[in-house]
């Protein structure tokens, strides 16, 4: 009896959905770090590496910057206060 042999196991392996790289540029990110232009990514063409290169499993992480931004331009945290709070 024959058994198949264990695919492989992806541990370094990003993702950069549509919505990730508008929210990321929104924020002032226009290109990532170390790269000269945004990734395009799919489910379906990861699978398909993945298949190619005998990967069974892959761990996905997200991409540079990360998913922190900053706070936004009118967000309720980025409000000044005009004088110091009132004290005793």
């Amino acid at each position: 009896m024959t058994t198949a042999a264990p695919g492989y196991l992806g541990v370094h392996a990003h993702f950069v959905t549509d919505s990730y790289v508008r929210r990321a540029r929104a924020a002032g990110h226009e290109l990532p770090d170390g790269v000269p232009a945004w990734p395009t990514w799919s489910a379906a063409a990861h699978l398909e590496l993945m298949d190619r290169c005998g990967v069974e499993t892959s761990i996905l992480s997200i991409s540079s910057p990360g998913i922190h931004f900053g706070l936004l331009p009118g967000h309720p945290l980025r409000r000044r206060r005009r004088s110091p709070p009132a004290g005793p």
